[in-house]
Parts: C-alpha cells; structure tokens; sequence
C-alpha cells in the first residue's frame, strides 16, 4: 500500500475516531505515535488493518496512543524505509501525476484536465518483496517463485550497505544499461554494486536540482475528514 505518513494519521482518525476528532496537541501525539511505528517495521497495510480491527472490538475506546493497538499483534512484513527522510526517487514520493492537456480542434482552445492542487510526501512503507517487484519489473522479468526467493534474499543482503533509495536507482542505472545495450538482466541483484558510484550521482544531481528550484519541502495533500 503507497500511502504517507499523513494517510496513515488520517485513517486512523477516520476509523477510530468518527466522532470527536482530535486535533492540536492530540493530533501529534497520534502522529509521533505512528512514525514511531512505522520505524520499528511495521508497514502501511497492517496498521490500517489493526485500526479497523481496533475500531471493531473496541468502538468506545479510542486511544491517542496506536501502539497500544498492537500489543499482542506481531509484524508479518517488515518496513524498509528509513523514516523521515526525504526522497528523490519517484516510487518513494507521493505528488499528483503531470496535468493532461486536451486540444479542442474545432475551438482551437486547450483544457488542461487533471489534479490542480500540487503536494509533495513520502511513501510511509516499503517491503524487500516490493523492492524485488520493482527490479523485475525493471528488467522485465516475470521470474518463476524460487528466483524471487533468490532475488529477495541478495536485496535483503544489499540493504545492509545500502538504502532502499539507493537501490532504487542503482535498480534504474543497471535496467537503462540493459536495455539501451541490449543486454540480459543480472546474474545476481549482488551485481547492482557496480552501479552505486552512478546511482549516487543521479541522487546527487537530483537533490541539488531540488534545493535550487525549492523543490526539497513537503508539501501537504489537503485532506477531508469522513462524516
């Protein structure tokens, strides 16, 4: 599940507090509380899924504190992200796709159609099986099962040097090589540390490019709460 840390407060709010909806001081409570999670691993899908199963058992007992929620609950995946960063790779920003532009021949006049309201935030969640679904994808790949075991496995081992992020675009370096030479994908994800010194680079160039056009914020999603 794509969604950021500030989805996350926003459901919770929804699905345990349909009523008397906290806000200020209680607010960031619940938002420290849920960043502090998404740190010890847990992922986006399972804590949305907790809440639900919270608001079910316990519909007069809301808690500022999430954690409380999962107690006795143990994690099925584990979260890859590092929280609080900021990111430069698209699959770990949140922003509204490019305005469509439709020309209208016979008026001679162009509409642009598409989600006005610009905002910037960072994917909450990420799983080493999602990070395996994008190298395959990269590389056009549709591998049996017992390769994605492999596969999972040595970028499992990777994310010991490296961040998601830098993977990410070291997944990126090796993929355009492959494709604009006509090469097979790798032998082995291990490989991809051959193209950490471009990745780094392309990361770099980004974060630089984004510092000079103010484009290194946050920007907020406007949100409205269910009734």
């Amino acid at each position: 599940m794509i969604c950021s840390i500030y989805d996350l407060v926003h459901e919770y709010i929804n699905i345990v507090y349909p009523n008397d909806r906290p806000k200020g001081e209680r607010k960031k409570t619940i938002h420290r509380e849920i960043k502090n999670m998404l740190k010890s691993g847990w992922v986006a899908d399972e804590l949305i899924e907790g809440f639900k199963a919270w608001a079910r058992r316990h519909p007069d007992k809301p808690t500022l504190y999430p954690s409380k929620i999962f107690v006795n609950r143990s994690k099925k995946k584990k979260n890859i992200i590092p929280v609080g960063r900021f990111f430069y790779h698209n699959l770990l920003r949140i922003a509204p796709p490019p305005p469509k532009r439709h020309i209208d021949y016979d008026l001679g006049e162009i509409t642009t159609v598409g989600d006005m309201e610009y905002y910037l935030e960072m994917r909450a969640s990420m799983t080493v099986n999602d990070l395996a679904d994008y190298y395959f994808k990269q590389f056009g790949m549709k591998p049996a099962s017992s390769i994605k075991k492999r596969v999972t496995g040595s970028l499992g081992y990777l994310l010991k040097n490296y961040d998601v992020e830098m993977l990410l675009f070291m997944i990126d370096v090796s993929a355009n090589e492959c494709h604009s030479e006509d090469l097979s994908p790798p032998r082995t994800p291990l490989d991809l540390e051959d193209h950490d010194e471009a990745a780094r680079m392309i990361r770099d160039t980004k974060r630089t490019e984004a510092v000079i056009s103010g484009g290194n914020k946050i920007v907020r999603r406007k949100r409205v709460q269910r009734s």
